[in-house]
């Protein structure tokens, strides 16, 4: 199985953005040999967690959800992808508080806990 999450530094990268094309297109072009390699593995796309930014274009002018909607539409393309929703729950939801994430957009240990449950949960290997 491959389990992928992305999106969020094409996002985030400050003044060296990728545009959601660009992401679409390298994404599906590293889908597409994995699998082309081995068309038996599963194969999970997540996309972002919920960032404290995220409603705020970047510097270029895209939004986090430009990146997911690319995630979005491959798995609806491609019956071989699983999207696995990262702005749902069990995932990290942002709090307000530094508990879950601890600059807005990384992981506290406590976040890093709740997301290693949540992707437990979406792959049904009952964490």
């Amino acid at each position: 199985a491959y389990y992928f999450a992305l999106g969020t530094n094409d996002f985030g990268a400050g003044q060296k953005c990728v545009p959601p094309s660009l992401f679409a297109e390298s994404l599906l072009s590293l889908l597409q040999v994995l699998h082309g390699r081995n068309p038996g593995a599963a194969l999970y796309l997540q996309t972002p967690l919920h960032r404290a930014d995220e409603a705020r274009p970047n510097p270029c002018g895209n939004t986090l959800s430009q990146f997911q909607d690319a995630e979005l539409r491959m798995s609806h393309t491609f019956s071989w992808i699983t999207l696995i929703d990262g702005f749902s729950q069990p995932f990290p939801q942002t709090t307000g508080d530094n508990s879950v994430f601890m600059d807005g957009v990384h992981l506290t240990v406590q976040g890093q806990e709740q997301y290693f449950h949540a992707v437990m949960q979406s792959l049904h290997l009952g964490y």
